[in-house]
């Protein structure tokens, strides 16, 4: 073949060449699906989906204006009160100070007698006694005695001694009472002590 004919063969490969190139690319996007997959189902080059993984956590839509949030789980602390600066401390006991509230009133004591009875020369009955452990002048004996509902009472002013308080000698005038046994109690009160003996008898001829 003489290089005249070679040359007029080259034009026609070319131009067919070409042509081939075209209908591919022309086949290309006739294959590929109106939302950017090809004809497997691939997403397309380039597409929004491409950038996933499967390793990406999934998406609750918690940012979205129709999301639901995580639930929060909420933790209590107890809290404990502290008295103020200044506030009185009642130790728990409930009273003000938790003093003894009847520390600043009269304190008990025991009262006894000596004698007792009918007194023939001052027709009168008589009693004597004595407060122990207290030792102050300027408290009253007080002599009562009852029958049937009768209240008879006489008094005396206590005497200091050196060891005890004596009451010396209480009398109630025999007019005052009529014959029989009557009850008798000798009591004792200050500004600082009070108390009384056991109830005794005592005969009124």
């Amino acid at each position: 073949m003489s290089r005249s004919s070679g040359r007029s063969w080259r034009p026609f490969v070319l131009t067919l060449g070409l042509v081939l190139l075209a209908g591919a690319c022309l086949l290309v996007y006739a294959l590929r699906a109106p939302d950017g997959t090809d004809a497997a189902g691939a997403p397309a080059a380039g597409s929004g989906a491409a950038g996933a993984t499967a390793t990406d956590p999934p998406y609750d839509g918690s940012a979205d204006s129709g999301g639901v949030a995580a639930p929060v789980t909420a933790t209590s602390t107890a809290a404990t009160s502290t008295p103020a600066a200044g506030a009185p401390d009642d130790g728990g006991a409930g009273a003000p100070g938790g003093g003894d509230a009847g520390a600043s009133g009269p304190r008990s004591v025991t009262v006894s007698t000596t004698y007792s009875g009918w007194d023939e020369s001052s027709s009168s009955v008589v009693t004597g006694g004595f407060i122990d452990g207290l030792i102050e002048p300027g408290g009253t004996c007080t002599l009562t005695l009852s029958r049937g509902g009768v209240v008879v009472a006489g008094t005396s002013e206590s005497v200091a001694d050196v060891r005890t308080t004596s009451c010396g000698q209480v009398s109630i005038p025999g007019g005052d009472l009529a014959a029989g046994n009557w009850s008798a109690v000798l009591s004792y009160r200050s500004g600082t002590a009070e108390g009384a003996s056991p109830e005794f008898t005592v005969v009124v001829p």
